[in-house]
């Protein structure tokens, strides 16, 4: 975004998509559970959404493209944040390197081996302009880290600064790659996300040249996802909510209540670090009604939480199949599982 008029153009369309959700969620609040992201962020994201409320553009803008200067971002990029929790390089070349060993793009290292720990340290200094390289063929379009906010941080490269959760999109990527058959048309493919972070993973599907890309997520975070996905891949490529269907632009952004209302419009919803997170109601809803969308649920998600997704589908085994359950190689502590309507 080359200058303050377009950026002042956008933060309009954001203001009047947040305060057109807002309005929408008042007339149906009986029927709405807010989940603990949207009482998260209440506190963290006040200057920001009080910005985007009162129609302050310039405000917006500013925090916006600032977003180290407040807290929204806390939990959800967090490098991006005000108080943020800075990922050593060495943590995010090591989800680089998760994600070869997940494709197979490298061997990997067997502890039994005698050369374990020189193999080790051989990825460790592997070059990552190589890395990439084998990316771009992997994923059929070439992996870029677009800038889009003051003051960004991450692994040096030369097409940018590789964050944390940008590395962590590739590989969310990669999953939803092969959670599909192997004759998958991408440029036909229709993606729901559930909570899409700042828009990470919608910018590299885009890329990779998806047919339709749905974020399902609440009106805070969404001022972000917007202004990230317009910013990156130029005007006019996202649907902001209330301005309707436009089938020239692959991204929309709707709120969680316009869930039910969805028919049998995508191939695969995928959730990533989000579903445990929402509260039983909320994360059942979005189980039970996905048969109504699509076959296939990709879940990747801690179970530190009262509930793990297994017990969201396990019960039902006339209505779901798990197709796999195990570690995911995106951060320890965490789950994959594929699950199957029936």
């Amino acid at each position: 975004m080359n200058s303050n008029i377009e950026r002042f153009a956008l933060c309009k369309r954001i203001v009047d998509s947040y305060n057109f959700t807002l309005k929408y969620q008042e007339k149906i609040s009986q029927r709405r559970v807010p989940n603990m992201w949207e009482n998260h962020l209440v506190p963290w994201a006040g200057n920001v959404t009080t910005a985007a409320y009162n129609k302050n553009i310039e405000d917006l803008a500013y925090l916006l493209k600032n977003p180290k200067k407040h807290s929204m971002l806390w939990g959800i990029d967090n490098h991006l944040c005000k108080e943020r929790n800075e990922m050593s390089n060495n943590i995010i070349k090591q989800v680089i390197l998760n994600t070869c060993y997940s494709i197979g793009i490298l061997h990997f290292p067997n502890p039994e081996h005698p050369r374990y720990s020189i193999l080790i340290e051989e990825h460790r200094n592997y070059d990552i302009e190589k890395i990439l390289i084998r990316f771009d063929d992997y994923f059929g379009f070439t992996i870029d880290f677009p800038s889009v906010f003051n003051d960004e941080a991450g692994l040096p490269c030369s097409r940018g600064l590789i964050a944390y959760r940008a590395a962590h999109a590739l590989y969310f990527l990669h999953r939803m790659k092969e959670s599909l058959p192997n004759d998958t048309d991408f440029t036909k493919l229709r993606v729901l996300e559930l909570g899409g972070g700042i828009g990470r993973l919608a910018y590299y599907a885009a890329k990779m040249g998806v047919a339709k890309y749905t974020i399902l997520d609440i009106p805070s975070t969404a001022l972000i996802q917007g202004y990230f996905l317009e910013s990156a891949l130029g005007e006019n490529t996202v649907s902001l909510y209330g301005e309707g269907v436009n089938p020239t632009r692959t991204i929309n952004i709707i709120p969680p209540e316009e869930y039910l209302n969805i028919g049998k419009e995508y191939d695969i919803i995928v959730n990533f670090d989000g579903i445990t997170e929402y509260g039983w109601e909320n994360a059942k809803r979005y189980i039970n009604h996905f048969p109504n969308i699509c076959s296939i649920f990709l879940s990747i998600n801690h179970e530190y939480n009262e509930y793990k997704v297994q017990q969201l589908y396990f019960y039902e085994r006339n209505k779901f199949k798990c197709l796999g359950r195990f570690n995911s190689w995106y951060r320890e502590g965490y789950i994959e599982e594929t699950i199957l309507a029936l």
